[in-house]
């Protein structure tokens, strides 16, 4: 987040060594216990499962510095990304279609990997994204607020989601307001 934040400041200079780590941090081989492909980051390394949250991270961090869909390591986050949706349009944390609680679709990792996929340059007509989208409508609460699984309450999803969706340039629609 942090590094988001500094590139969004306009101060990627200050970065210069980050893309270097990132692409260091990117797992190489498959993940057996939860059925990933390589190419995902994981909370910590060289030991953390690889995830949505982190790889979102990673994508939207390299993209941010620069990173085009000819950098391998770029298009490999995506490829994990793409890989791991689940069948509905939305992501989990570990595991595609996964049936555990703590694993369920959540509006919070779906917003993220929407995120960086827009970030690696992919818009509101490529599959994974529109797929994604018509999820958050489906998952909206009458309220309009978005449930998560990892965060507390309703306000981190339904900023995540605004967010995601702003940066579509879908902040006009129903499901954003």
């Amino acid at each position: 987040y942090v590094t988001h934040g500094l590139l969004d400041a306009g101060a990627a200079d200050m970065l210069a060594t980050t893309g270097d780590w990132v692409r260091a941090s990117q797992r190489d081989e498959a993940f057996a216990p939860t059925g990933c492909p390589p190419g995902g980051w994981g909370w910590s390394m060289p030991s953390g499962w690889p995830d949505t949250d982190d790889t979102s991270g990673g994508v939207t961090t390299l993209a941010g510095l620069g990173a085009g869909p000819d950098d391998p390591s770029l298009a490999r986050g995506v490829a994990w990304l793409r890989s791991m949706q689940n069948r509905n349009g939305s992501w989990g944390c570990f595991a595609r279609d996964a049936g555990v609680s703590m694993d369920q679709p959540c509006s919070v990792m779906t917003a993220h990997a929407v995120i960086a996929l827009r970030a690696a340059g992919l818009s509101t007509m490529d599959a994974p994204v529109a797929k994604a989208v018509r999820w958050f409508t489906r998952a909206q609460r009458p309220d309009g607020a978005f449930a998560n699984v990892w965060f507390r309450g309703l306000t981190c999803g339904t900023a995540r989601v605004a967010d995601a969706l702003g940066r579509l340039g879908l902040a006009d629609t129903p499901t954003a307001h």
